[in-house]
């Protein structure tokens, strides 16, 4: 038996997938104590399989915001920072790129570890990692016994200039302090990043250092709980870069958790939506917090090497997904000038929405929608949470009343501006990159991406939405269907020149070397793959785009013509990104990468067993352009294959709605997916 865990801001989400069949549980989240969720999933588990279901589990794959949480609510660990002399500002300093340029008040994002919390080590590399100065490992110590006795920290980084050529220094730095401190943890960029820039290694290796602490006191918990339980598989996380990793070796990567469960959910709805016959798709994740949306071309999701979080840079391989506020537990809020705004604050699992009955008195997305009648009282979950239809009209009564409406008009627009914020995200990661929306089918899951996918729809042109089975645990689903992935990059400035293509060969040797040593030591049965690319820009430019390459013969030596071939795919390339390029100009490459793949054993859920009879669906009214309108309430359980429902209509299953409006309509697939297309 595999089983997935997804920590969601609102629900825990666990899919089990055994010789019984599959297995789906949906419970509130507990941000207080992540892992309660956890364990309350389980023991759900274990209620309907008759018996300690984590006993007979040979494999656990785990998604957490736990990381992305610290992070944004500054819950990480007293961290310092040993950087080279003349780099203490590092941090403060920053790039002189705003993130809103007309904003009279704005202030840089405060540093993860502050001015007086930075030492400064005597030493020196120059840009190809040779010794300049050698490291005065007195002072240091001398520097590092006055910090630790003043500030007691959990973690400290470590970034010296150019070690991403030479950790030799930074080596030292860690030996040093783990004799004064034994229990320190330290992250080296060195290990966690290898790669040039100095202040994005030095943001990403301090956020490493400033999360492991949470991440593993977290993973402790879990694994001592687990233990105690009888589990004795395999224990793994999912990475940013959509692949998973075992457990021990996430704990010293804790920044490459940081966006585990929107990548699980993209792994899985891009299965989903093969399995129906698209293969570009936009992917909307949308649960009680957030929503994510990812641009998906031939079944690939791409693969970014960067980005910004809570304004801070993170040089880690990740999916592009782009995150916006916008959840069903999003807060209707007057911004200073009286606009009416939804999200990004949200009222999370505690309290939650107001129509939770669990004390929540603002009004947001979810009660809009049960006030619309887009989500009935007693279908919630299947039934097994009733909703206070009640306390969602009390909470929407101060919104109504200041901007003049009655309270369905309110909850209307409520949900108008909340599609309105996710088109906005659609259009940066299709429209704003080339990219037709028409040319593309929308995947929606989590709780609440059905109920507003296809309104979506219909202000981008999608041609179509496909809405997974269970498609509130589509994330979960995800976790079981992601890859063994292991990310390994090296930096170094060099023209793409024959007197390189040996030097350039050797880089990817060893990266491939130090891939075989750990898919011996950590990845499941399985056949891997390496994959090779390359960072490459213009001389003179500051900026690289990354290119697949194939830099190794069958026999495993360098290939002749690889570094031609990639000069000329790089000019192509740029010339489709950039609408120029430049054939004559020298072309420089500047970090090197390599991934490990060891695809998991395909599963296929089989089609749930048909309806015994056809089934009259039940009638209701829903809130629809400003009117109520009749509208069919189809339970997705009693739909076969073929089945088909025209909006207005409501379809219900255990773990979300899907909302068909006017002039569209829906079918089942043989996947028992819903695609829903026009009329």
């Amino acid at each position: 038996m595999r089983v997935g865990i997804e920590i969601g801001g609102t629900f825990t989400d666990l899919v089990a997938l055994s010789e019984q069949g599959v297995f789906s549980i949906k419970v509130s989240s507990t941000p207080a104590e992540p892992e309660r969720g956890v364990f309350d999933a389980l023991a759900q588990l274990s209620q309907q399989l008759g018996g300690q279901a984590i006993e007979r589990a040979d494999t656990l794959v785990h998604g957490s915001t736990v990381a992305t949480n610290a992070l944004i609510e500054r819950r990480g660990g007293r961290t310092v920072l040993v950087t080279t002399r003349g780099f203490r500002d590092i941090l403060e300093l920053q790039r002189e790129l705003k993130s809103r340029n007309y904003d009279l008040a704005y202030a840089r994002t405060r540093a993860l570890v502050p001015r007086e919390c930075v030492v400064e080590a005597d030493e020196r590399l120059d840009a190809r990692g040779n010794i300049i100065d050698a490291l005065d490992e007195a002072a240091l110590e001398a520097s590092l016994i006055e910090l630790f006795a003043r500030e007691e920290p959990e973690a400290m980084a470590v970034c010296l200039l150019h070690a991403y050529q030479n950790p030799v220094h930074e080596q030292r730095v860690r030996d040093i302090a783990l004799r004064l401190r034994p229990q320190l943890r330290v992250s080296l960029s060195a290990e966690v990043m290898p790669e040039y820039r100095e202040y994005e290694r030095a943001s990403t290796t301090v956020m490493n250092a400033y999360l492991a602490p949470v991440v593993d006191s977290y993973l402790q918990r879990l694994q001592s709980q687990l233990d105690s339980l009888g589990f004795a598989g395999r224990f793994y996380l999912m990475q940013s870069n959509g692949g998973m990793l075992p457990a021990d070796r996430s704990r010293q990567h804790a920044v490459r958790m940081l966006v585990s469960g929107p990548a699980a959910g993209v792994t899985g709805a891009i299965h989903q939506a093969v399995a129906s016959g698209y293969r570009n798709v936009i992917t909307l994740d949308m649960g009680g917090t957030s929503t994510d949306i990812c641009l998906v071309n031939d079944a690939a999701a791409q693969i970014i090497t960067g980005k910004l979080i809570d304004r801070l840079p993170v040089l880690a391989p990740m999916l592009d997904i782009t995150a916006i506020g916008a959840g069903g537990g999003s807060i209707a809020w007057f911004d200073g000038a009286g606009i009416f705004q939804v999200g990004p604050r949200s009222a999370g699992a505690q309290p939650g929405p107001a129509c939770y009955g669990r004390g929540g008195t603002v009004a947001t997305l979810t009660d809009a929608c049960v006030i619309m009648g887009l989500i009935r009282p007693d279908h919630f979950l299947g039934g097994t949470m009733s909703l206070d239809v009640a306390a969602a009209h009390r909470a929407m009564l101060p919104v109504a009343e200041r901007l003049g409406f009655d309270i369905e008009q309110a909850a209307e627009g409520m949900f108008r501006i909340a599609c309105a914020n996710m088109l906005q995200a659609t259009r940066q990661v299709s429209i704003e990159r080339g990219y037709d929306p028409r040319d593309y089918a929308i995947v929606a899951y989590g709780g609440a991406g059905p109920l507003h996918a296809v309104v979506l729809a219909e202000e981008i042109g999608a041609k179509a939405v496909i809405v997974p089975p269970n498609p509130g645990v589509t994330s979960a689903m995800g976790l079981l269907l992601a890859d063994f992935r292991l990310d390994y990059v090296r930096s170094r400035m060099l023209r793409l020149e024959e007197s390189n293509r040996a030097l350039i060969g050797a880089l990817f040797a060893e990266m491939r070397a130090a891939a075989q040593a750990d898919l011996e030591a950590m990845a499941p049965p399985g056949q891997a793959t390496v994959r090779y690319s390359i960072d490459l820009r213009y001389v003179g430019q500051g900026y690289e785009l990354s290119l697949d390459v194939e830099p190794f013969n069958a026999d495993g030596s360098v290939a002749a013509d690889f570094l031609d071939t990639a000069a000329q795919r790089f000019h192509a390339l740029h010339h489709r990104r950039m609408g120029h390029s430049y054939p004559q100009q020298a072309v420089r490459a500047i970090s090197y990468r390599t991934r490990l793949v060891v695809p998991q054993t395909p599963f296929v859920p089989g089609r749930k067993a048909e309806p015994a009879a056809p089934v009259a669906p039940e009638h209701g009214t829903i809130r629809w352009n400003g009117a109520r309108l009749p509208a069919s309430m189809v339970q997705r359980a009693n739909l076969a294959e073929g089945a088909r429902v025209t909006g207005p209509a409501l379809i219900e299953d255990g773990s979300a709605s899907t909302f068909i409006p006017p002039g569209w309509m829906a079918r089942v697939d043989g996947q028992d997916a819903l695609i829903i297309e026009r009329a």
